[in-house]
């Protein structure tokens, strides 16, 4: 049970996303699941410890979201279940259609010792990084950089908010070209 409070006009809703904002995450994707691959795989892995402890010990955001309370608007929601879901949870409480470009997800530099498979798979729909993801108008945009390096936290633009006024709630993957729908997959309650 979580019992806590947030000051007036200060709370984070998922459905505050809008057309043309950018969408950003903190940190490295993909990395709790490569640690929990590691303790399950016995192998020869580059950086096992980083990836372990990745998985045993995630580092939730909250001094970064703490530091954007002057922020009239941004969205928030933490990677726990996955970034498809995560992404998917914004779109649909806001109406809106969520773009994420694939060369634009952030990975760790040795992430590509496992198999593409696993590693899409992972940065999409594993979860447990505890990242964040989150949207905000474009003017504010420079002031999220600024806070994210004043915590020493790497933040990424990795996508756009549309809307279009039919439809919407989708999250699409640009990949190769091609724009498709990324599934809802990742953990999801009450499934």
């Amino acid at each position: 049970t979580v019992i806590g409070y947030v000051q007036k006009v200060k709370a984070r809703y998922r459905h505050d996303a809008r057309d043309q904002d950018i969408v950003f995450v903190t940190g490295t994707l993909g990395d709790s699941q490569a640690g929990f691959h590691i303790l399950n795989q016995n192998g020869q892995y580059i950086n096992k410890g980083y990836y372990v402890n990745r998985h045993r010990m995630p580092s939730p955001r909250v001094e970064f979201a703490n530091r954007l309370s002057d922020l009239e608007r941004v969205v928030l929601n933490d990677i726990s279940d996955g970034l498809a879901n995560e992404a998917a949870e914004i779109a649909e409480a806001s109406k809106v259609d969520i773009n994420l470009y694939d060369k634009k997800i952030p990975v760790s530099k040795d992430y590509d010792q496992f198999p593409v498979h696993l590693q899409q798979n992972w940065k999409y729909f594993g979860g447990e990084d505890f990242e964040l993801l989150g949207t905000v108008g474009q003017s504010e945009w420079e002031f999220i950089k600024k806070i994210a390096k004043h915590v020493n936290l790497p933040v990424t633009e990795i996508g756009y908010v549309e809307s279009n006024g039919a439809n919407n709630g989708k999250v699409w993957l640009h990949e190769n070209n091609h724009k498709k729908p990324l599934e809802k997959l990742g953990y999801v309650h009450f499934r």
